[in-house]
């Protein structure tokens, strides 16, 4: 568990900490930055961070006994990392790493970095891996696009001015994603999640009334055939509900406030 916390079931932790099936313990001597995003790979714990207070984000790693020196730096934040294969893909705002340009997506294959083709005006929000496949959301030009191994080629755009690309996630094999609906007629705002289909065809699957500018989806988690999300909800459709959202393949469910 990583974030900006100082302690875990009464021990001190520095902003990541462990469970081992009976209490918590630090990782290591932990970092000094807020952590934002941690993922496994190449049996090494990798981490992004920031110190409280600045724009720049950095790239450490953890081998089960120390942490690494920094492997580098973002000018901006840090939204993701998942791995595909052999390498650590890292997206965000950022268009810088280190000294370079770059437009907002790398890879790391555990020795040097890659610089995808620039493409993304603001960096890159959301993206998904679907099979070999990396989607990648630009909310700022609604649009998404996929890499086809040696560029990035439009997938879909959105072309309602009254709709924001916000998030993409997978289920199934199909990729989703969650448009921010401010329609100017409509008596309210919504959060939609929409199927995007193989023909580009688009199937609402839930709607999360807006009551309030706050209301956001903190998270999206797709385990086996359910999909859970969290986060400042309070209805869906136009029925009261708090939270917590669980679809489990063909009904969507409140099962209380978290």
């Amino acid at each position: 568990v990583a974030g900006n916390i100082q302690s875990g079931g009464g021990m001190p932790v520095n902003n990541i900490a462990k469970w081992n099936g009976t209490s918590w313990s630090g990782v290591g001597q932990g970092l000094p930055y807020v952590i934002r995003e941690l993922e496994y790979f190449q049996n090494k714990i990798y981490i992004t961070g920031f110190l409280v207070n600045t724009p720049t984000s950095y790239l450490v790693s953890f081998d089960g006994t120390s942490w690494s020196s920094n492997l580098g730096s973002f000018d901006r934040n840090v939204n993701g990392i998942f791995v595909k294969n052999n390498d650590l893909i890292i997206y965000g705002y950022f268009q810088l790493f280190n000294t370079d340009s770059v437009n907002g997506i790398i890879s790391y294959n555990g020795s040097s970095f890659y610089y995808f083709p620039k493409s993304f005006r603001d960096g890159v929000h959301s993206a998904e891996l679907i099979d070999t496949t990396i989607y990648a959301m630009n909310p700022s030009q609604d649009t998404i696009s996929f890499f086809n191994g040696s560029l990035w080629t439009p997938y879909y755009i959105d072309s309602t001015s009254w709709n924001k690309l916000v998030q993409l996630f997978s289920y199934h094999d199909s990729l989703y994603f969650v448009v921010d609906s401010n329609y100017s007629g409509a008596t309210y705002d919504y959060l939609v999640l929409k199927k995007l289909n193989t023909d580009l065809s688009i199937e609402d699957i839930l709607k999360i009334r807006k009551d309030h500018s706050e209301n956001i989806i903190r998270n999206i988690l797709t385990v086996n055939d359910e999909i859970h999300v969290t986060g400042f909800l309070d209805h869906i459709e136009d029925t009261l509900a708090l939270s917590y959202f669980l679809y489990d393949g063909s009904l969507w469910t409140n099962p209380g406030k978290v």
